[in-house]
């Protein structure tokens, strides 16, 4: 991703870079396009810590906008701006939407697994039960 944005800082007229986020997207990508090229090599990034990051390589060039597309926005663990995140006063950065679509920010997918974690030990917490009980009653052989 370094090469990208490397690739992204070099290539930026004066004024503001603009980096795009899609759940389509690729973090591995330079956020430069709104849609991934033909190709499959470029395109948006996939998620916001991903452009967050981005914007922290830029933002000495100028403004940064970051636009997101709709869509579900999976955080797999908490995102966390910085007071560099705030850019400076002469080219602070832009979240805005790509367009009029609902984004939602999740950590649906994190909270499914905790949920399922959670079954798990408490079944295993019942076994536990079943087998310490059973170590105290008497097993009688009748053969």
């Amino acid at each position: 991703m370094f090469l990208h944005i490397l690739a992204l800082m070099l290539c930026l007229p004066s004024g503001e870079a603009v980096l795009h986020v899609s759940p389509e997207g690729d973090d591995r990508w330079s956020g430069r396009l709104e849609a991934p090229n033909d190709e499959g090599t470029d395109g948006p990034l996939a998620s916001l810590a991903a452009a967050r990051n981005a914007a922290r390589w830029i933002r000495g060039n100028g403004p940064v906008v970051v636009r997101i597309a709709g869509g579900r926005y999976t955080l797999g663990e908490p995102l966390i701006f910085l007071p560099e995140d705030s850019g400076a006063e002469e080219a602070p950065p832009t979240r805005r939407s790509a367009r009029e679509e609902e984004r939602v920010l999740s950590r649906e997918e994190v909270q499914r697994l905790l949920d399922q974690l959670q079954e798990i030990e408490e079944q295993a917490r019942a076994v536990r039960a079943l087998l310490r009980e059973r170590r105290r009653i008497p097993v009688e052989k009748d053969w």
